[in-house]
């Protein structure tokens, strides 16, 4: 409870580190956890690193779901127009054998 004790030392600089909560679902909950030697499993790491950087995660995330549906839409638009209309004898509208 070595926390607890320096979190005593400045409640009057911070009057929050004095309320139990902060050490249980604040800030301070990686202090604590760090005092008593708790071992943060994988999953939850991770979700806590998601957590710290939801935004930019959450706009990439509508990014790349644009990005994609962008390719399913234009591909098969774009292979149609390399397929039919590319070589140096044809151009736009001329009927292949000509």
């Amino acid at each position: 409870m070595t926390v607890a004790r320096a979190a005593q030392a400045v409640v009057a600089a911070e009057p929050r580190l004095h309320d139990p909560g902060y050490y249980l679902i604040d800030d301070g909950r990686e202090a604590l956890e760090r005092e008593i030697g708790y071992r943060v499993p994988l999953g939850r790491r991770i979700f806590r690193a998601a957590l710290r950087i939801a935004l930019p995660l959450y706009l990439g995330a509508i990014f790349l779901l644009t990005i994609g549906v962008l390719a399913v839409a234009l591909l098969p638009n774009a292979v149609w127009r390399r397929c039919c209309f590319s070589g140096p004898d044809r151009s736009v509208g001329d009927p292949p054998g000509l």
